[in-house]
Parts: structure tokens; C-alpha cells; sequence
């Protein structure tokens, strides 16, 4: 079966993905000796011989040789989403499939889209004549720095992208500056950021600068004019941080930065006076500019002016003065770190103390590490801030999320915290079909839904730990309560594929986790050039699991673990444009003969098995 799409995806995604699809395991590109007839050694003990081959020939009917293994050909009608990164220097970019499904014999041939090639120029928009309101005559004058260019991608998470440096002249015998690859039809939001240019005087520095494009064909000669000179200085603002009104409290060392509607400003440090200029993002729309200490200078609340109708608001004023004070006082407090056991208080050393919350007016936060006798030493502006205490990895103790209050208890300089014990996690890993279990299979689970943090700004914050089987297929972890992803990489000598399971809910405190593996089947084919049909060799090729991209979606999806999680198989082609991927055979599960759907959340593996323990 050949598939053909005109559509493409991020040039990157993940080197993580490869690593963790098993180099030399199943769906990696190591191979096993020709002539093993044996299983090797970390191989279950109920697991078939490994039979080796080189060739079809070698191995029974229905099967297919690769990685100097007999592998089952992977069922007709499994689907998946692919990507294919070609190679570091090809003419082709990423490209991307979605709901592509194996033909007869496990075969997936692809041909990627020949990209259009657009060229062209980055320039000041010319100035406009005073009288005709024209633009001026003469050349454009162009300016350095690099498109980013990006598109809503097919798999979840995962973006086309493409880039392109931009040169600040034009060599001799071309009309251009940039040549940007992109997929043609797609509407990419392309973003120009400017490199510093000392040339350029009071613009040494520019905002980055966005727009929507799409091409159907190549083309020479594109035109991205960027606001002209004089509206970049008639957005460059002189203004003043002071701590009070009347301006005697000039702060230095404050980091000024504005933000527009799509585009970033340039950034800039008071000077002793407290006096900073920035080019703030021309035109109108909503303004902000942002003001926050510098490092190692006296803190102050980190504010932000907003101006609704942008920079000609901002400007109002011949000198704006923007007034960060009045400071709240600076507390010195502690935080002790502890957990019970018993009748004893046992200190939790080497453990993350984060602190963020309001004071002042704005906002403001510290952080700081536990010592031997668990105690953290923050200095912190007088307010109220949501403390995050994160235990070193292998700690047997669990985060916690509570509230500091400086303003309410002014006399208190002394804060404890007190931990419980993370969940002890015992799993299995055993073959789906016997029961068997697997030794030395490597074990992932990472989670950024973790219970302590949900619906805190730390909602995001990733947790990750990872085990190997031992001979009776038992791992053990601790972890903080919560909902994780799985990945488990089998030994290549197994015939086992790669597993992955995006919502494995252990908030229950201790657990007993059952894991089966299904056998690997094999997908193969060959990557084509999209125009000249040539064969693409050294072209990364990953089948991913399909993921609706509704309401309910998984929430790892834009991860970078959730991107791994998503992966059934990676390969990279070798001579001919061939490949051979390893992926999950979950067509031979009886609960998947109905007919029915072999996508969804679980990807069409078998379930995690969670069973609480008694503590």
C-alpha cells in the first residue's frame, strides 16, 4: 500500500521518542546475530525461542525477518499516524500522515510531500512620502535574523515547523535573503525574529514580528516588510522605574520587557537613574510592559502595566514613570521539612522549597533547598504565597502543596511543613498471552497530574521515575499519588513490542500493578521523495498511536513523555528506502476479533492492572 500527503509536519520530534523505542530493541535498528536459535540471556523464562534469520526465507509462513529476528506480519487494517523526518541536509522536510493503515503483508509504503520552496526578502516597510502619501522610492533595506514557521500539526501535540535564516544583505547575483521550505497548502503563522544589529543605532534591537502565509507552488521574490523605521521609533519608549511617585527612588538593575498582541518587544535593564529604553511592538492592540528585579539586587513586586489601545497610550507621556513600590517588607523565615514516623520527627533533607504568590500589589516568589537538618532559608517580600515542597527523587516522602502567609502571622519567622510517605508501587510484568514474566524490561512513569499540585500553578510540574524488571518480572517504585503515563521497553529476544498506557491512575496511595505485553508483529516498507519518487535513505520513520483530539483527551498530549507514550514503533530506513518497524500485535487480543475499535485512550493494549494495598 502507498500512501501519499500533502502535508508535513516538525522538522523534530523528540530524540527522546528514538531512545526510548529501544535502540537494538523491538522497533530500534539494532540487530541480533544471524545464526541465534536461542533465547537470549534476560529473555522470559516462558518467552518462545528468538528464531534468527536473514532473510524472508528463513522464517515460517505469515512472518518476516528483521533485526535478524522472525517477527509476524502486523495485521491489515491497523492504523496509526507517521512521521518522517528525512535526513539533515535533505531537500525534503518532515511530513506527517494521520489514519494510515497497513496493507496485505504488514506493508506501509510512504511518499513524502515535495515541499515549495518560497524566497525572498526581509525588509523595513518603505517609508510613506509626506506630501503623496506614497511610499518613497529606492531599494528596500534588509534585515537579519530567523522565520519560524508553524502550522496545527495531525499528531496532537506535535506542530509542523520549519526554519529558515534570514541574511542582513543580499549577495551578489540574488534577489533574496531567506529560502524557507514549507508544505504547500498549509496556513502557517510565520514569525520574524530580528537579529541585534549595531548598525541599526537606537534599533540595534527590534520586536519579533508575525504574520499568516500559505503557498500552493514555489516562489521567488516574497516580500515580508516588518514596520518601517519610523514606526519602530515611534514605539521606542525612554521611561523610569521608581519605587515612589514623586520619582527619587530611581531602581536599578530592573528587567523592562514589553509583549503585544502574537509579538514579544525588546527587553532592557535600568541604569543608575533608573532609566531604561525598549521598542515595544508597533501599532495598536493591547500593551503589556512587565517589570521585575534584576537578579541580586533588592527585590520588589514584579509588575505589569497594561495599556488597552497599545503603544500610542504608553506614549502619552513625554518620560513614562512606572512606580513599583510601595515594597513590602522583606522576612527572612524558615521552613522545616519534616515527616513523622511514629513518635519521631524525622528532617527531609535536600528538598525543594518554591514559593510563589502575591505581595505589594504584584507578585513575587523564592526558592530555596533543604539542609541536612531540613530546613529551607527563604528571603521573602511580606504577603501571601503558595508553598510547593518537592523531595529529592527516591525520597520516600511525598510533595505538598500549602499555604505561607507572611502578612497574617508578622511575628512567626519559623514554618513547618510536614510530609507523608510517597505510595510504594509494586508491579509485574508479564507476557499477555502465558502469564509469563519479563525480566529486564526497563519500566517509565511520568506524570504531571500529580494530586498535591491539582489546580495550582504547579499543575504542570513533572515527576519521573523508572525501574527494571528483575528475573520474576517485579519492579518497585515510590511515587507521589497521582495519574501517570506508561512506557515499558522490553528485551529485544522477548518477541515483545514496546508498551505504552497514557492514564494509569495510582492516587490511591499504595498499589499492585499488573502489566502484559503483547507480542510484536512487523510493519515494513520503503519512503519515497514526493516529485522524483527516489527512494529517502536514513529517514526517521515513527508510527504513532491516533489520539481524538477531543474534549476528552488524554492530558499528557503536547508532553514530551505523552509524545513517547504515543509512539508504537521508530526505525530509520537504511538502503532502498526500507524500513522495518516492531509494533504491538493488537489484532491477536480476543477483546479486538469483535471488529471493535482499536483506538482510544489505551491505544488497543491490555489495561494496567492497579489493586490496592494495605500501607
Amino acid at each position: 500500500m502507498s500512501v501519499t500527503r500533502a502535508t508535513g509536519v516538525l522538522a523534530w520530534f523528540l530524540a527522546t521518542v528514538a531512545a526510548c523505542s529501544g535502540g537494538g530493541g523491538p522497533g530500534g535498528t539494532g540487530a541480533l546475530p544471524a545464526d541465534q536459535d536461542a533465547a537470549a540471556p534476560g529473555a522470559s523464562a516462558g518467552a518462545p525461542k528468538a528464531v534468527g534469520c536473514t532473510a524472508d526465507a528463513d522464517c515460517g509462513p505469515g512472518k518476516g525477518c528483521a533485526d535478524g529476528m522472525c517477527w509476524p506480519l502486523a495485521h491489515e487494517g491497523l492504523t496509526y499516524s507517521v512521521i518522517v523526518t528525512p535526513p539533515a541536509g535533505s531537500d525534503l522536510i518532515a511530513d506527517q500522515f494521520a489514519g494510515v493503515s497497513v496493507a496485505a503483508g504488514g506493508t506501509l509504503d510512504l511518499t513524502v510531500t515535495e515541499p515549495v520552496v518560497v524566497r525572498g526578502i526581509v525588509a523595513f516597510m518603505p517609508e510613506l512620502d509626506g506630501v503623496a502619501g506614497e511610499a518613497a522610492s529606492g531599494t528596500l533595506e534588509p534585515v537579519g535574523g530567523l522565520l519560524v514557521a508553524t502550522a496545527d500539526g495531525l499528531v496532537p501535540g506535535v506542530p509542523f515547523r520549519s526554519e529558515a535564516s534570514v541574511q542582513a544583505r543580499q549577495k551578489v547575483g540574488e534577489d533574496w535573503t531567506f529560502s524557507l521550505r514549507l508544505i504547500p497548502g498549509l496556513s502557517y503563522a510565520v514569525t520574524f525574529i530580528p537579529s541585534d544589529d549595531p548598525a541599526r543605532g537606537a534599533l540595534a534591537q527590534l520586536p519579533t514580528y508575525t504574520f499568516s502565509a500559505q503557498f500552493s507552488q514555489s516562489e521567488s521574490g516574497f516580500q515580508v516588510l516588518i514596520p518601517s523605521k519610523h514606526e519602530y521609533l515611534a514605539a521606542s519608549v525612554v521611561g523610569v522605574v521608581t519605587l515612589d511617585e514623586a520619582g527619587t527612588e530611581p531602581v536599578r538593575g530592573a528587567r523592562v520587557s514589553t509583549v503585544g498582541v502574537g509579538m514579544k518587544g525588546t527587553t532592557a535593564v535600568t541604569d543608575d537613574k533608573g532609566v531604561f529604553r525598549v521598542v515595544a511592538p508597533p501599532g495598536a492592540g493591547p500593551l503589556t510592559l512587565r517589570v521585575e528585579p534584576g537578579k541580586g539586587l533588592p527585590p520588589f513586586p514584579v509588575r505589569e502595566f497594561v495599556y488597552a489601545s497599545g503603544v500610542q497610550e504608553l506614549m502619552s507621556e513625554a518620560t513614562p514613570r512606572f512606580v513599583v513600590g510601595p515594597v513590602p517588607p522583606l522576612r527572612e523565615v524558615l521552613v522545616q521539612v519534616f515527616a513523622v514516623e511514629g513518635q519521631a520527627l524525622l528532617p527531609v533533607p535536600q528538598a525543594r522549597v518554591e514559593a510563589d504568590g502575591q505581595a505589594g500589589g504584584g507578585t513575587a516568589s523564592g526558592y530555596s533547598v533543604t539542609g541536612g537538618d531540613g530546613v529551607a532559608r527563604l528571603s521573602l517580600l511580606e504577603g501571601v504565597y503558595a508553598l510547593a515542597v518537592l523531595p529529592p527523587e527516591g525520597s520516600p516522602y511525598a510533595a505538598r502543596m500549602s499555604t505561607l502567609d507572611l502578612s497574617a502571622n508578622q511575628d512567626t519567622t519559623v514554618f513547618h511543613v510536614p510530609l507523608s510517605r510517597r505510595a510504594r508501587v509494586v508491579g509485574r510484568v508479564v507476557r499477555d498471552d502465558d502469564g509469563a514474566p519479563v525480566s529486564g524490561a526497563v519500566v517509565t512513569l511520568q506524570s504531571h497530574r500529580i494530586t498535591a499540585f491539582e489546580g495550582t500553578a504547579l499543575a504542570s510540574y513533572e515527576v519521573t521515575a523508572s525501574a527494571v524488571t528483575a528475573d520474576d518480572g517485579v519492579f518497585e517504585m515510590v511515587l507521589d499519588p497521582g495519574v501517570y503515563a506508561m512506557t515499558v521497553i522490553p528485551p529485544a529476544s522477548t518477541g515483545l513490542a514496546r508498551f505504552g498506557q497514557p492514564e494509569v491512575d495510582l492516587s490511591g496511595g499504595d498499589a499492585q500493578v499488573t502489566v502484559r505485553l503483547v507480542g510484536g508483529a512487523l510493519v515494513r516498507g520503503s519512503v519515497f521523495a514526493g516529485g522524483t519518487g527516489a527512494l529517502v535513505v536514513g529517514a526517521e520513520v515513527q508510527l504513532v498511536f491516533e489520539v481524538e483530539q477531543a474534549d476528552g483527551a488524554p492530558t499528557f498530549v503536547g508532553t514530551v513523555f505523552g509524545s513517547a507514550v504515543q509512539t508504537a514503533g521508530t526505525a530509520i530506513t537504511g538502503p532502498g528506502g526500507r524500513f522495518a518497524v516492531i509494533v504491538p500485535d493488537t489484532r491477536t487480543r480476543a477483546d479486538f476479533e469483535d471488529g471493535s475499535d482499536q483506538g482510544g485512550a489505551g491505544f488497543g493494549l491490555p489495561a494496567v492492572e492497579v489493586l490496592p494495598t494495605s500501607p
